[in-house]
């Protein structure tokens, strides 16, 4: 399902500075469990590209539900918080349908 992201400016003010502080946030979590982007990536669906722009501070417009799963999957934003439960991302499925359209689907949430 297509969504819209927009990239944060220094023109936004408070916006920008809760940008920088939530991906600063995001960024030192995820170094904090030693996982890249792409793992990050992996895990959430969320794809790598717009993981960067969050932690760089460039990115608004991001969906409450794919936010909250990303924390969700770090196991929160507090360094000291213990690491989460470990989750293996799902092999993907391939479908087919009925117009004859082969396409991999991530099954993960199904």
């Amino acid at each position: 399902m297509p969504f819209t992201t927009f990239e944060v400016d220094e023109d936004d003010g408070p916006v920008f500075d809760g940008a920088k502080w939530l991906g600063r946030a995001v960024r030192q979590r995820r170094q904090a469990l030693a996982m890249t982007q792409r793992q990050l990536e992996n895990v959430t669906g969320i794809d790598q590209t717009m993981i960067s722009r969050l932690e760089t501070g460039r990115l608004k417009g991001i969906k409450h539900a794919r936010l909250l799963l990303l924390i969700g999957v770090l196991g929160g934003l507090d360094l000291d918080a213990p690491p989460p439960r470990i989750i293996e991302p799902r092999p993907l499925r391939r479908v087919d349908l009925s117009g004859g359209l082969d396409l991999d689907l991530d099954a993960r949430w199904t």
